[in-house]
């Protein structure tokens, strides 16, 4: 899988966790693509805080951490700068001041293979205003992504946006005017088990099915109900994947971790048999206890920061 070059803010706030949307911005992509981070770190960013980018998958080898770590309003970028594009598949240019995005876009058109390659472009939201900065910022650019209030800003602008050439906010994120644009809260599972469905499509399946919803043929008045949140079948062997987006408290974790896993198992045995599989896709990290509970039961597992990888190990998982 391509990677996804950015570059954009790196910063750490009052009570000294990271902010700055370079940094949001590149764990929002990490579970989904490889993703390489390219920003002024700072000596005040200790090795403890650096081991929780690479843990969460993201390459920091564009992150200089000498020198000071920015304030709140830069500049952001090191003077070193990225010469090398092997791998990277798209770029994205975040909350930077014109003249950082400027040199930024500058950098990004001079590596190889520019050409071909897309490139997503996220400003300022105040930078949107002036229609002088915006077109600067914005010209020859794949894809913006703007705040909502931008679709009144400006009628000249109407074509690019029916064109699908701005992203105003959506299904799974909305975009207030002053806010991150990766400042994102997903609603459910949904958006999970959507992501993991269209995955199984490229495996290329007899069937497939999202959300399916199971009445057992059982004697009773209320005969019992199970959802799959993604089902298919493929070499006549029937596969259930269960998304989960929750993270749960110290209370209900080892209870709920156990429901889960018996959920799992109880389904994929009742309606796969001997030969079904079953699988857990986590968006949050799962612990060892639990990896070491799905892997006695004979379940497969994809979570966190290694969920770029889940396109390869379906993959695996059906041959």
């Amino acid at each position: 899988m391509r990677a996804l070059l950015i570059a954009g803010p790196l910063t750490l706030d009052a009570d000294g966790l990271f902010a700055g949307d370079g940094v949001i911005a590149a764990a929002a992509a990490a579970p989904f693509s490889p993703t390489q981070l390219w920003a002024q770190g700072g000596t005040s960013i200790d090795h403890y805080r650096r081991g929780l980018l690479t843990k969460r998958g993201i390459d920091d080898a564009g992150i200089d951490w000498s020198g000071a770590t920015p304030a709140a309003t830069g500049p952001f970028l090191p003077a070193a700068e990225p010469t090398d594009a092997e791998g990277v598949g798209a770029a994205l240019l975040i909350s930077l001041a014109p003249d950082e995005h400027a040199r930024a876009r500058r950098v990004i058109a001079a590596l190889p293979g520019a050409e071909a390659r897309p490139l997503l472009v996220a400003p300022r939201p105040g930078d949107l205003a002036d229609a002088a900065t915006r077109n600067a910022l914005i010209a020859d650019t794949d894809l913006v992504i703007a705040p909502p209030d931008l679709r009144t800003a400006d009628p000249t602008m109407a074509s690019d946006m029916l064109a699908g050439r701005f992203v105003l906010g959506g299904k799974l994120a909305t975009v207030p005017m002053g806010r991150s644009c990766f400042t994102v809260t997903p609603p459910s599972g949904d958006w999970l088990a959507e992501h993991v469905f269209r995955l199984v499509m490229g495996l290329s399946p007899t069937d497939v099915r999202m959300g399916v919803e199971v009445e057992w043929d059982q004697k009773g008045p209320k005969p019992p109900k199970n959802e799959y949140d993604v089902v298919f079948t493929h070499g006549n062997r029937l596969y259930l994947i269960e998304c989960k987006t929750k993270r749960f408290d110290e209370n209900e974790e080892r209870e709920s971790d156990q429901n889960l896993v018996y959920k799992l198992e109880s389904l994929r045995d009742a309606a796969g048999g001997l030969y079904g599989k079953g699988m857990l896709v986590s968006y949050r990290p799962l612990t060892d206890a639990q990896k070491k509970r799905l892997a006695a039961n004979r379940l497969e597992y994809c979570d966190g920061p290694s969920l770029h990888t889940l396109e390869d190990k379906l993959k695996r998982w059906v041959r």
